[in-house]
C-alpha cells in the first residue's frame, strides 16, 4: 500500500511539473534561438529525456531526471504527448486526416554516402568481351540471388506476417502470381520465400542455367533472367521501405547500398527490367548510382 501510494503522489507531482514545464517552454521556444537551446541542452550533466512541446513545429525540453521511476515516467509521457499532439496537427478541421507522403529515411545524405567500395559499377557489370552474354548473365543473375537472398537474411527476423502483411514497397503493393498464373495476396515473408525458392529452382536447374561446357541456353533464358531480376527487385525494395532502421541498426546500410547500386546499374546495362518496375525507388536510384559515379570521377580526376 505504501509503494502504491508513493508511486500516485510521484506521478501527481511529476505531472504538475511538466505542466509547468510545457508553459515555460510554450512561452520561450518562439524567443530563443536553436543556438541558445542547444547549448542549454549541453550545459545540462544528468540524465535526460526529450520532450515532444510543439503542435506545429518540433521543440525540445530538457528535464532532468534523478531517479529511474522518474526516467521511466517522462519516457512514457513525451511519447504519449507526442503522438497526441501529432496526430492532431495532421487532422483536418473535418476529422479526416490528408494523404501525406511517409518520409524516407534510406535517402538521407548520412546514410546514401555510405558504402563498401567505390569501385566503378558501370565498369564492373560491362560484358567482357570473351564473355558469351548468356554466361555473363547467369553468372550475375546467380550471384545477385545469393547476395540478396542473403541481405534479406539479415532481416528477416522483423519481417514477419505480423509487421509486413503485404508485400509492399512505397505504397506499391506485390501480388504473387502462382504457375497457373493466379494472383494472390500474401504476407511479405511469405512472397520473399516463393521469390527464393522460384529463383534457386531455377538458377540449379542446369537445363535452364547449364554448367556443363557446350550445352546450350534455352530459348527462354533471357525472359527468366528478366523474370528472375524483377523479382529480387521487389525483395531489395521492401528491404528498403519496410526494414531500412533495422538495416541501420546492424550498420549494414553500406552492404545494402553497395548491393542496390551494383544491381541497378546491371540490369539498366542489359534492359532486364522494365523502367516503369524500378521507377518507385528512382529517387534512391539516383542519388546511389550518380554519387557512384561522381566517386569515380573524382577518383580518376586526382
Amino acid at each position: 500500500m505504501l509503494l502504491l501510494l508513493f508511486i500516485i503522489l510521484t506521478g501527481q507531482s511529476l505531472r504538475k511539473k511538466e505542466r509547468k514545464i510545457k508553459g515555460r517552454w510554450k512561452e520561450t521556444r518562439h524567443t530563443e534561438s536553436s543556438e541558445e537551446i542547444r547549448i542549454k541542452q549541453e550545459e545540462a550533466s544528468s540524465f535526460f529525456v526529450d520532450l515532444s512541446l510543439s503542435n506545429d513545429g518540433l521543440a525540445y525540453g530538457r528535464r532532468v531526471c534523478t531517479s529511474k521511476l522518474e526516467i521511466d515516467f517522462w519516457h512514457r509521457e513525451a511519447a504519449f504527448f507526442y503522438i497526441t499532439e501529432h496526430r492532431k496537427s495532421k487532422t483536418k478541421p473535418n476529422g479526416k486526416k490528408p494523404p501525406t507522403e511517409e518520409k524516407k529515411l534510406y535517402l538521407e545524405t548520412e546514410y546514401t554516402k555510405v558504402r563498401v567500395t567505390d569501385i566503378d559499377l558501370k565498369e564492373l557489370v560491362m560484358l567482357p568481351r570473351e564473355i558469351d552474354l548468356n554466361e555473363w548473365l547467369a553468372s550475375n543473375t546467380t550471384t545477385f540471388f545469393n547476395l540478396i537472398n542473403l541481405q534479406y537474411s539479415t532481416i528477416s527476423e522483423f519481417c514477419t506476417g505480423e509487421t509486413c502483411q503485404a508485400m509492399s514497397a512505397c505504397n506499391t503493393q506485390y501480388y504473387w502470381n502462382d504457375e497457373r498464373g493466379k494472383k494472390t495476396k500474401c504476407t511479405a515473408p511469405q512472397y520473399v520465400d516463393f521469390v527464393m525458392s522460384l529463383v534457386q529452382k531455377l538458377v540449379t536447374d542446369d537445363d535452364i542455367f547449364p554448367t556443363k561446357y557446350g550445352k546450350e541456353f534455352p530459348n527462354s533464358f533471357e525472359s527468366l533472367v528478366k523474370k528472375i531480376c524483377r523479382y529480387l527487385f521487389h525483395v531489395l525494395a521492401h528491404i528498403y521501405w519496410a526494414h531500412f532502421k533495422e538495416t541501420v541498426a546492424l550498420d549494414l546500410q553500406g552492404h545494402l547500398n553497395t548491393l542496390y547500386a551494383h544491381f541497378i546499374v546491371f540490369i539498366r546495362e542489359f534492359n532486364l527490367v522494365d523502367p516503369k518496375e524500378t521507377s518507385i525507388m528512382d529517387d534512391l536510384s539516383e542519388v546511389l548510382c550518380s554519387s557512384s559515379a561522381d566517386a569515380q570521377n573524382h577518383v580518376k580526376e586526382r
